[in-house]
């Protein structure tokens, strides 16, 4: 009896045995069988991947190449701040003509320069913006026309004749003359038309202005 006992726990543990064998060689194999297959498809997506990649030959590559350096190109243009425009009619200057009466009129039959009374007016170069040149303009003439009459412009805040401001007739009717460039002095300035006459004949002066002429 106790033999058989002995037999049937032998065979028991041998059976037990077995199947812990079994249960542990499947369990190893089986997760080895899963790595394998793990590997097996990164192997295989890796070589899709890699296949895709060769489809592009070396033309598509240049064509995508060149693409790319297109659209980079027309992004630097579009980014790329916009100078302004200069135009030349902001530095393009106006030049304007003022006539300023002078009032009142006169004769003498002096041979010294003297002061023609009312024609007296005061002008600044700052009143005129600009200021460029000026020119004295009158209405002259010499009774009898013998020899010749001179008239010009007097500074009598200065006590000077204003360079530039002589004029002349020899005729006995009324001539427009226009003097060459007048030199004004700075500031607020009294001035005042003279005449005087080489001969024995009346210089007469009937009108006068300024031409001052400005650029801005």
């Amino acid at each position: 009896m106790k033999s058989l006992l002995k037999v049937i726990l032998t065979i028991d543990l041998f059976l037990v045995n077995l199947l812990l064998g079994y249960l542990l060689y499947t369990t190893i194999f089986k997760t080895a069988d899963d790595n394998d297959s793990n590997i097996k498809l990164l192997v295989e997506d890796s070589s899709r991947d890699q296949v895709a990649k060769d489809e592009c030959g070396e033309e598509c590559k240049r064509y995508i190449e060149l693409k790319i350096a297109e659209l980079m190109s027309e992004e630097m243009v579009s980014t790329s701040p916009t100078p302004n425009p200069v135009t030349s009619a902001s530095a393009k200057k106006v030049r304007r003509t003022f006539y300023v009466p002078i009032p009142g009129s006169g004769s003498t039959l002096a041979t010294d320069w003297t002061n023609l009374s009312g024609t007296d007016f005061y002008l600044s170069k700052n009143d005129f913006p600009g200021f460029l040149e000026v020119y004295f303009e009158a209405n002259i003439k010499l009774m009898n026309g013998n020899g010749k009459a001179f008239f010009r412009i007097y500074d009598a805040t200065h006590f000077i004749g204003v360079t530039g401001s002589q004029i002349e007739t020899s005729s006995q009717a009324s001539t427009f003359v226009s003097s060459g460039k007048v030199s004004l002095w700075e500031g607020y300035n009294h001035y005042i038309v003279q005449a005087k006459t080489l001969t024995a004949d009346t210089a007469v002066y009937e009108s006068g202005k300024l031409k001052i002429i400005t650029e801005e």
